[in-house]
């Protein structure tokens, strides 16, 4: 990965919260995080909460995600909202911050093998 390169960095973002959400998903493969089949309920929630990780501790405005994705702009409106009501919960908010620590502290290992390999 190119630190320097924004769409490499943002590309290894994106991933860093689908597996960090994964991590706590375990049920699920990776590719029903990606693309969640409509009778799964809990791949769905896994893929608000990789976005919404995404858009929140990262900082990446929601139309880049949209754009990226090639999603619609519901769906992510959906994924802040569902997660902000849900982040009420205790339960559910320290799992969240779990899945974010997990995100930021996978990004950061990226970002030292590139550094490494430089």
């Amino acid at each position: 990965m190119n630190p320097y390169s924004e769409p490499e960095r943002l590309t290894v973002m994106l991933a860093c919260c689908y597996k960090a959400s994964q991590s706590h998903f375990s049920h699920l493969p990776m590719r029903y995080l990606i693309s969640p089949p409509n009778h799964m309920l809990d791949a769905a929630l896994a893929r608000q909460v990789a976005l919404y990780v995404f858009h929140d501790e990262f900082g990446v405005p929601r139309r880049r995600i949209v754009a990226m994705l090639g999603i619609a702009r519901s769906t992510m409106l959906m994924a802040v909202r569902v997660i902000e009501a849900r982040r009420a919960d205790g339960v559910f908010d320290r799992m969240y911050n779990r899945v974010a620590s997990r995100a930021g502290d996978l990004f950061m290992a990226e970002l030292a093998k590139a550094a490494e390999a430089a």
